[in-house]
């Protein structure tokens, strides 16, 4: 339970369900403040039939709003408003102002933003928002998402945003970007904890080399399908590369490719599994792979599925596009891929088939120690607790 004299963060978002990437972070991101001596309450979405998380610690817990109606056109008109004002959070939020009078208020979002930088201003009381993506209206689907919802997006982080008294920024782009609109920012990609870890110990190198691929084969962040041509080009005639797909169906892969069996090509498709279990598979690794777009999402955004793996002791072979890949270097803890083409990615695997077991090691070193500095959420508290420190004499 929360000691009555710790500082209190009230953390606003869609972050409220259990053992999803979102979730992970936030609670991440929690227990850096709880470095600093804070307490965060979440204060998220309820939907009809999710579960919800009820653990509470003495570093934070969780509030939800009213749940979303269950009638189907009802119940979208009822969601696009929230999205559009933020509507649920009004009156949980002023409620928690009210009792636990935060230090400080960071939202995970866009919707209300422009209220609730108001209402916080007018009680003197510093708002933040976390910024982790900025897609284009081409990357969206369907008129409500690209003409509405993207519509609103670019509107709070190209206009809003400048009213707000600190950002913190995902990626180096997001971070470069305030900085231009002189708005206080902070650098914190995806954290984890870290502590006395075996898992290199644990690391056995196969006759093969091994990669592994975590997330979703649709959507319009992750290309999957040229590395599947690569690795089925190599192996036609004998296998010389294994590869593990998490998260992709074999259904799924067939209705993209019109291949049925894949395990022939050495590719072994576990559909979805438990985070447990999927970290298991990724640690077996060589690499991991993350093939993006040269594209605004790409730069703005930082995969967590990279820093993950990276913190697994698997580098990730990666496109080139300034994003995630700005932190590692080529052939030393990652690949950098200059682009997506098969011909690009065959010569890779080549070269990183014709390497020695010492060789693979000391990459998987490589990309531990980095991670271990880059993704460690003890490596930012210092920083955060001055950048909060500043913000404070905002209204001292």
């Amino acid at each position: 339970m929360k000691n009555d004299k710790t500082k209190e963060i009230i953390y606003i978002g869609d972050v409220g369900k259990p053992n999803t990437a979102l979730s992970i972070h936030a609670q991440n991101m929690a227990r850096l403040f709880g470095n600093l001596g804070y307490h965060t309450t979440f204060i998220c979405d309820d939907y009809e039939g999710m579960n919800k998380i009820s653990d509470e610690t003495d570093l934070f817990n969780y509030c939800y709003t009213s749940k979303f109606i269950t009638i189907p056109k009802i119940s979208t008109i009822e969601w696009l408003i929230d999205e559009l004002t933020g509507w649920k959070y009004r009156k949980i939020l002023k409620e928690k102002i009210k009792n636990k009078k935060p230090e400080f208020i960071l939202m995970y979002g866009y919707a209300g933003e422009s209220w609730m930088v108001k209402y916080c201003h007018k009680r003197r009381i510093p708002f933040l928002v976390e910024r982790v993506d900025w897609f284009e209206k081409s990357d969206r689907t369907g008129f409500i998402e690209r003409e509405l919802i993207q519509r609103q997006v670019d509107k709070t982080i190209l206009k809003i945003d400048k009213y707000v008294d600190g950002v913190i920024s995902i990626s180096k782009f997001f971070k470069e970007y305030y900085y231009k609109m002189k708005v206080p920012t902070i650098f914190v990609p995806p954290i984890f904890e870290f502590g006395n870890s075996d898992i290199l110990e644990k690391y056995e190198r196969s006759s093969m080399l091994h990669l592994v691929y975590a997330g979703s084969i649709g959507g319009n962040k992750d290309y999957i399908l040229p590395i599947l041509q690569a690795v089925k080009h190599i192996n036609l005639k004998k296998i010389h590369i294994h590869m593990d797909l998490i998260g992709v169906t074999l259904e799924q892969l067939e209705n993209v490719t019109g291949e049925v069996c894949w395990q022939k090509y050495g590719i072994d498709i576990h559909g979805r599994v438990s985070n447990s279990i999927a970290k298991k598979i990724i640690q077996r690794a060589d690499f991991s792979f993350l093939l993006r777009e040269n594209k605004q999402y790409a730069k703005a955004g930082f995969s967590t599925k990279f820093a993950e793996s990276m913190c697994l002791g698997v580098p990730v072979i990666c496109t080139k596009v300034g994003g995630a890949d700005s932190v590692i270097t080529h052939m030393y803890d990652g690949i950098c891929l200059d682009n997506n083409d098969i011909l690009t990615i065959e010569k890779t695997l080549i070269i990183l088939m014709n390497k020695s077991s010492e060789e693979i090691i000391e990459m998987k070193n490589n990309a531990y120690i980095t991670a271990s500095r880059v993704f460690n959420i003890d490596s930012y508290t210092q920083e955060m607790s001055g950048f909060l420190n500043k913000l404070k004499e905002l209204y001292e």
